[in-house]
């Protein structure tokens, strides 16, 4: 394999894992706008959905 390539794998890799989804950005939203216990309780509840 090509070093080329594989160092754009690597780095497309991280950057897709950095980016965090929409439930995610939700769940940090609503804890900064409401606190830690608040953005638990959002977890928590996401969590009992699956």
């Amino acid at each position: 394999m090509n070093i080329d390539l594989w160092l754009a794998f690597v780095f497309a890799s991280v950057i897709l894992i950095a980016i965090p989804g929409p439930a995610n950005l939700m769940v940090m939203a609503y804890g900064f706008r409401h606190g830690k216990k608040a953005a638990l309780l959002i977890i928590h509840y996401f969590w009992e959905r699956i």
